[in-house]
């Protein structure tokens, strides 16, 4: 879709240390508070490049009051959607390091300096702490050391790290295909995912210097599941029911939610012993380990919680919905559950099979 520059104002005979994609559409009442969060910035070297996805508000007339030089502001043609918008904002990147900032979100005075100091060491990809946040800007919820660990087949299985908190080397996104434009969400965690499979590793760091609003509002909640992960067959639609109804009782839940602290401690042993899986700088990995696995107990959880079951042919398959916005990483996660769930799984082939 075609882009037009609004503002710009070219560096001087350097590029900036660092370029933020900011991507917005109709946030003038929230747009002002994301640019002073990068007007407070403690680093001064920054360029913040707005991509306007054809906002019908005066958001735009919000972003062009600011005067300073360092806000650059590019019209788009509708997506509907982060991704595009994201895309062309690369597509003017001149810094070495790039810095995603969404329109509901703002950072603390030393974000961009946090990300530079891991980035500089050679990172490619950088994720810090957060602090998530009602509309009344009230914190309902904080990152601790066990959410900021990473490894590739981690990635693939959940979406970690908003965008807001996310810095890489320039040019590695490209690398992999860009940001996705499919309009069916999850676009953070599909590239998050593409680049892990490239060989990218995540360098998580503890510092809480992303402010991440979450509400009602916004996408996150309105998107749907497109694909699916199948988990079991059967001959007749009969059996299939009867096997769903067993696992709401009571004592499957139980059941399985054993059988599901069990799986996950033996993943996260597996995970902890590769060397991709990362943890951040100062905190031991075991005790990272034994914290997620005292969740994992604590949960008293399981991972059929949304099973599903459908007529294929002269059967019945049962499938979980796989929240993700491809095939080829719904058929990852698919591998990944196949592997990891394998008490939870040989329980619901005994229910397929009485």
């Amino acid at each position: 879709m075609r882009s037009t520059v609004v503002r710009w104002a070219e560096p001087g005979s350097t590029a900036p240390g660092i370029d933020i994609v900011c991507p917005t559409y109709n946030r003038s009442e929230q747009i002002g508070r994301t640019i002073e969060s990068t007007l407070d910035q403690s680093v001064r070297d920054w360029r913040l490049i707005v991509v306007s996805d054809g906002s019908t508000d005066d958001t735009e007339d919000v972003v062009l009051s600011y005067t300073d030089p360092r806000i650059c502001l590019v019209r788009s043609e509708p997506h509907g959607h982060p991704g595009g918008p994201r895309n062309i904002g690369l597509r003017h990147v001149q810094a070495p390091y790039v810095a995603y900032l969404d329109h509901d979100d703002h950072w603390h005075p030393d974000h961009l300096s946090t990300l530079l100091g891991s980035l500089e060491q050679g990172h490619d990809i950088v994720a810090t702490g957060a602090v998530y946040i009602d509309a009344e800007q009230w914190e309902w919820g904080r990152t601790e050391p066990p959410d900021l660990v990473w490894h590739p087949d981690l990635q693939a299985a959940f979406a970690l790290f908003e965008p807001s908190r996310v810095g890489h080397r320039r040019g590695i996104v490209e690398e992999v295909g860009g940001w996705t434009t499919d309009s069916t969400g999850f676009e953070d965690w599909d590239l998050w995912w593409r680049l892990g499979q490239a060989g990218h590793d995540f360098r998580p760091v503890l510092d809480r210097t992303a402010y991440i609003y979450r509400g009602s509002d916004t996408r996150t909640e309105s998107v749907r599941s497109r694909f699916a992960v199948r988990v079991g067959v059967t001959t007749n639609e009969e059996t299939a029911r009867r096997s769903l109804e067993t696992l709401r009782g009571s004592a499957s839940q139980e059941h399985l939610a054993d059988l599901y602290a069990a799986d996950f401690a033996e993943w996260w042993d597996r995970l902890g012993a590769s060397t991709r899986f990362a943890v951040p700088e100062g905190v031991s990995r075991n005790e990272v380990l034994r914290a997620l696995k005292g969740r994992s107990d604590a949960a008293r959880s399981h991972v059929f919680k949304e099973l599903r079951y459908a007529l294929q042919g002269e059967g019945c398959v049962l499938y979980d919905p796989a929240w993700c916005s491809s095939k080829e990483h719904a058929a990852h996660i698919g591998e990944i559950m196949a592997t990891r769930d394998r008490r939870q799984r040989a329980y619901l082939s005994e229910l397929l099979e009485r």
